[in-house]
């Protein structure tokens, strides 16, 4: 039984890592804007031109090392894993998958982005509800929880998505960036949907698979 557990986890974190990078690079697709701390990744890719799930590695780690700090506790670098796994799936699908990718409608560039917009927070609750190391974001939004003593995830998570569009804005204005770089209307509906789907979708899988 805990092997045949062990099994679904590491299935379900694979499928969470897949979702989510995918969400990410669908948004992106679209042009109307990606979630905060993508818009961080983005800006950061601009400023120092390297491809962006190497962005998004450099932004993790940094994050990772604040949540240690903070924590004190050296297991949080196993977030490390999807870190790795994340960025290069970025890569992967902008690379291979999206590279002829092209939109040709106002409809479908809105629908991919609610669409991408949705598969986010889906992939990133398979992660959670793995137990396996989580998404550096969901240890932030935890630590953040702690520091300002609320028991809300989805209002902390809120307020992270919010500063990290003030970080993207700030690192796009050095980067040179014309306009709001990535962040657009799809970066408010990010910001202020995520925290509660991910709530959502995680009492529905919770409820799916029932680990011991």
């Amino acid at each position: 039984m805990l092997k045949e557990n062990l099994f679904i986890k590491i299935l379900l974190y694979f499928i969470g890592l897949l979702l989510t990078s995918f969400g990410v690079v669908l948004m992106i697709q679209t042009n109307k804007g990606v979630g905060s701390w993508d818009s961080v990744n983005y800006s950061l890719s601009v400023l120092i031109n390297t491809k962006l799930g190497y962005a998004s590695m450099i932004v993790n780690i940094l994050i990772v090392l604040f949540v240690v700090i903070y924590r004190k506790n050296l297991k949080f670098i196993q977030s490390f894993i999807p870190i790795i796994l994340s960025g290069f799936l970025v890569n992967l699908w902008i690379d291979y998958v999206f590279v002829n990718f092209t939109i040709s409608t106002t409809f479908l560039t809105y629908l991919y982005l609610i669409l991408g917009a949705l598969i986010l927070p889906v992939g990133l609750s398979f992660i959670i509800i793995s137990t396996l190391p989580k998404m550096i974001f969901d240890e932030l939004t935890f630590a953040w929880m702690d520091i300002f003593k609320s028991k809300s995830f989805p209002l902390v998570r809120i307020c992270i998505e919010i500063f990290a569009v003030l970080l993207g804005l700030l690192i796009g204005y050095f980067a040179k960036i014309e306009g709001l770089g990535q962040i657009g209307i799809g970066t408010l509906i990010v910001v202020f949907t995520i925290g509660p789907l991910i709530g959502i979708f995680t009492n529905i899988l919770n409820k799916v698979f029932k680990f011991n």
